[in-house]
């Protein structure tokens, strides 16, 4: 099951805001580009504190490195490492 940003559901519709990497490597370059540039655009709506609120709850992992690489100075960290994969360490 493929999980999206709330904001995005409501306002894009679910599930062609989904960015599943499956559906997106289905899709020409063109329009895969225009699917991730959609995304940036509602992350950019979105205030720092949602941003980080659906980075931890409602992101799946191809959105999450989106947003990563959008806003690496505001990605929560543990111990300098991204905390989506510092909790899955032992």
């Amino acid at each position: 099951m493929t999980r999206t940003l709330d904001i995005a559901e409501r306002t894009i519709g679910y599930p062609e805001h989904a960015l599943a990497y499956e559906e997106l490597a289905r899709r020409a370059v063109p329009k895969a580009e225009e699917k991730i540039e959609r995304f940036v655009s509602e992350l950019h709506s979105m205030s720092g504190e949602e941003r980080i609120r659906a980075s931890r709850y409602t992101m799946n992992r191809w959105e999450y490195w989106v947003y990563a690489a959008r806003f690496p100075d505001e990605v929560p960290t543990v111990n300098g490492e991204l905390e989506r994969i510092a909790l899955t360490l032992e």
